[in-house]
């Protein structure tokens, strides 16, 4: 191309433009080849413009810039822009290598100019790193900041690619970077890495802009700041590894200046307790907050609002939804610190307190059962306190102290006196006595005494309590007092046979004997007198007697406890007495009681003297009286099944319907569940009786009270309120159509025909239902409710199913 064709090349351009060739001299570098009018005009009339002529209108400072920036680009093969005055005038010089030379365009920006000397001032003297670049990332200006920080002078840094100086594995994110800047979007703490001129290495914290056609930029060194949160990172990785068995979860959550939510660490039994994987929560981390239970979540969030803004420890305790969509409680607590850009970081720990919360459930079923043992249990169940001064007093006792005692709670627990004025005279001093022994000792106070009862007169009555020093002084007694006046009779026709069999055995006395040994294989008779043959049921000559073995007459499996008493005579020199049994010809045995004093002899053997008799009789009746007082307590178990259950069908009354409707609504307030109630009545049920007899009616009655048993799940309970009336008590219901669906097979239970008497019979009922909470707060309110709907149903036109509507009432 000559040098015509490259004048018509730059006529193409308004703007100044002109082509330099590069020479071989090293001094001049640079010939203009070819100009356009508009750069002839600019420089000088004569069309025959040189290179030297716009040397001539430009000072020492920016001749120099343009020759290094001629020369840069010319080494670097890349193109560049820089701003150049010529003749008074500003210029921004574009710089592109074209072939054999360099093409230069000039845009006049004189008119700009006030406003970049203030930027230009702005950027001098900023203590931040400033700078400005064009759109590919050259370097344009720089301030001194990064003299300093880089180490090289800020003339070294103009013209060269800010991507330069940035460490190699930042550069593609950080000419991204530089790139959306350009095209106008505003880029604030954008963090990459720099290599300064001693190699090394410092984070910046960017901000860029656009300006025209330039990038603004403003930098700060946050190399402490992020070497420090490295340092955290790697210790809070350290944490992780310590902390990975604590039960339970550890967490991080932060909410930045957006009010952004997320979690920046959590541990592996964090994402355990919410049931998340670690991929779906990187993905959302939202997932969390949707296994809160719903009216938890605004709770949990206000809360977290609340610690965010006193910098208080969060502390909550709020339900999950686990897979099987299963309750469940979690505890949690973690402490707020403040963050950068106005962020907040809790650091915190979350664990599972759902068997906690079910241990608090069962103790509140607990606490009903007690209720319910203290108010059927016979006899009483007390607190019975006793001042420093010695004063007596109820400060509790069960409903059963009426029928004990005559008297009721009220009484007993305003005035103690009226309780123990009526025991006998002889047996108060005891009671007393007794009491303030136990109160010294703090030791088991048992004791019977007679009581006079206001209505059933003479009383023997036992009583067993256990002391407990109170603060204050004050000893409480928790004890249990019954009504043993039957027992003692029984008791005394024991006693009775017990004279007679004693009179029998002073007519027929047992052994008296002594015996000698130094252990079990070694004990022998060296005397004996008596009914030998009638106890042991044999007789033996004196020489016979001591060398037989005593421990081969002793019942093998009551050896080794005869042994433990005879070693324990030996060790104390005590009196030895054990009860035993014995070999009485081949298969009989017989059970003997020994009685002996023991004594040292001068060779160091033990030397025992007593008296073995027959008391088998005697441990007979033991055992009976044992299998007496298991009958008794059989009799009171079943007399408390008969108090909760319907004599006819079997099925729970109405006392324990209304128990457990009472802990299914405690139960449903935690749980969020429904309850459904039905209120069942027979149509025409007198019409059965009346047709096919009581007998008839009462069979059916049973046939549907086991129907309706085998229709509902074990979880539910059916029960018989009086006459043809029944109620039936769904549990964990979740929506109405559960309901229908239950009652549907209700209906069909009891409409399918009936065999009673060799006669079919059909029967059908009118049914009424309500459900907890929507229709009633109590156990009455819902009954009430139930029946009301049922009510309503027999009077359009029985056989059907109707629930509960606002507005029902009996007409």
């Amino acid at each position: 191309m000559g040098i015509s064709d490259y004048k018509s090349a730059l006529e193409l351009f308004s703007a100044p433009a002109v082509f330099l060739k590069r020479t071989g001299n090293a001094e001049r570098g640079f010939l203009l080849e070819a100009a356009n009018t508009p750069f002839t005009s600019l420089i000088s009339e004569n069309a025959d413009v040189q290179l030297s002529e716009l040397e001539r209108f430009m000072d020492s400072t920016n001749k120099e810039l343009f020759h290094q920036m001629c020369s840069y680009v010319w080494s670097s093969q890349t193109s560049s822009s820089f701003k150049l005055m010529v003749k008074g005038r500003f210029f921004m010089v574009y710089i592109s290598m074209v072939q054999a030379g360099l093409s230069l365009l000039f845009t006049d920006i004189t008119s700009v100019q006030s406003r970049l000397d203030t930027l230009e001032t702005y950027v001098a003297n900023s203590p931040a790193l400033m700078c400005r670049m064009d759109e590919s990332g050259m370097i344009l200006e720089v301030n001194a900041e990064w003299e300093v920080l880089i180490g090289v002078s800020s003339g070294m840094l103009v013209g060269r690619s800010m991507l330069d100086l940035v460490l190699e594995e930042d550069r593609e994110p950080s000419k991204k970077a530089f790139m959306r800047a350009f095209r106008g979007e505003t880029i604030r703490h954008f963090l990459n890495r720099i290599v300064t001129a001693a190699g090394t290495i410092h984070y910046l914290e960017w901000h860029l802009s656009i300006s025209g056609r330039m990038v603004l930029a403003s930098a700060v060194d946050a190399t402490d700041r992020e070497l420090h949160h490295r340092e955290a990172v790697k210790r809070g990785k350290l944490l992780e590894n310590l902390t990975e068995e604590v039960p339970g979860g550890l967490y991080q959550l932060k909410r930045d200046e957006n009010g952004t939510i997320s979690f920046p660490y959590y541990s592996k039994g964090f994402l355990d307790i919410f049931q998340v994987g670690e991929t779906e929560l990187k993905q959302d981390e939202s997932v969390v907050f949707s296994k809160v239970v719903g009216e938890d979540q605004d709770k949990a969030l206000q809360s977290m609002l609340e610690s965010a803004e006193t910098m208080s420890r969060w502390v909550l305790e709020f339900r999950i939804k686990d897979e099987d969509d299963n309750v469940r409680w979690i505890r949690g607590r973690s402490q707020p610190a403040a963050y950068r850009y106005g962020a907040v970081i809790w650091y915190g720990h979350v664990y599972d307190i759902t068997e906690e919360k079910n241990r608090e459930l069962a103790l509140k079923e607990s606490e009903e059962k007690m209720r319910l043992l203290t108010t059927q249990v016979p006899g009483m169940l007390y607190q019975f306190d006793v001042s420093r001064d010695g004063d007596f007093s109820f400060s509790a006792a069960s409903e059963g102290v009426n029928s004990l005692t005559g008297f009721t709670q009220e009484q007993v627990c305003r005035d103690a006196a009226c309780l123990l004025q009526n025991i006998e005279a002889p047996d108060l001093e005891r009671v007393e006595r007794s009491i303030n022994a136990a109160v010294k000792d703090q030791s088991l106070w048992s004791l019977e005494y007679w009581y006079h009862h206001p209505e059933k007169g003479r009383r023997r009555l036992r009583g067993n309590a256990q002391p407990r020093k109170l603060s204050g002084g004050t000893v409480r007694f928790y004890g249990y007092i019954y009504d043993i006046t039957e027992a003692i009779q029984k008791e005394e026709k024991l006693e009775e046979r017990e004279r007679l069999i004693t009179q029998i055995s002073d007519r027929i006395p047992g052994i008296i004997y002594q015996m000698t040994g130094t252990g079990p294989d070694d004990l022998r008779f060296t005397m004996a007198a008596g009914q030998m043959e009638t106890l042991l049921g044999m007789n033996f000559n004196e020489k016979e007697l001591q060398q037989y073995p005593i421990m081969d007459l002793v019942y093998k499996q009551d050896r080794e406890d005869l042994q433990k008493v005879i070693d324990a005579s030996v060790e104390h020199l005590t009196l030895f007495d054990c009860t035993f049994r014995i070999h009485v010809g081949e298969a009989k045995l017989k059970w003997v009681r020994a009685t002996s004093t023991p004594e040292r002899l001068q060779d160091g053997r033990i030397l025992w003297s007593g008296y073995l008799n027959d008391v088998t009789k005697a441990k007979h009746s033991e055992f009976a009286l044992l299998e007496s007082e298991s009958r008794f307590k059989k009799l009171a178990a079943e007399m408390q099944d008969m108090a909760y259950h319907d004599p006819l069908t079997g099925l729970p009354n109405r006392r324990m319907l209304f128990q457990q409707l009472e802990l299914e609504m405690e139960r449903s307030d935690m749980t969020g569940s429904s309850i459904g109630l039905l209120f069942i009545d027979l149509d025409d049920f007198k019409a059965i009786n009346d047709t096919y007899g009581h007998d008839a009616g009462d069979l059916l009655l049973k046939e549907i009270a086991m129907r309706l048993q085998n229709s509902v799940r074990q979880s539910d309970l059916a029960a018989r309120m009086a006459g043809d009336e029944f109620l039936i008590l769904f549990t964990g219901l979740t929506a109405e159509h559960d309901l229908r669906s239950a009652v549907e097979n209700v209906m069909d239970a009891i409409g399918a025909p009936f065999h009673v008497h060799d006669q079919m019979m059909t029967c059908s009922a009118s049914v009424g239902a309500a459900s907890y909470p929507e229709h009633g707060r109590t156990a009455d309110e819902l009954i009430s409710c139930a029946d009301k709907a049922m009510y309503q149903q027999k009077r359009a036109e029985k056989n059907g199913f109707l629930v509960y509507e606002k507005g029902m009432e009996f007409l």
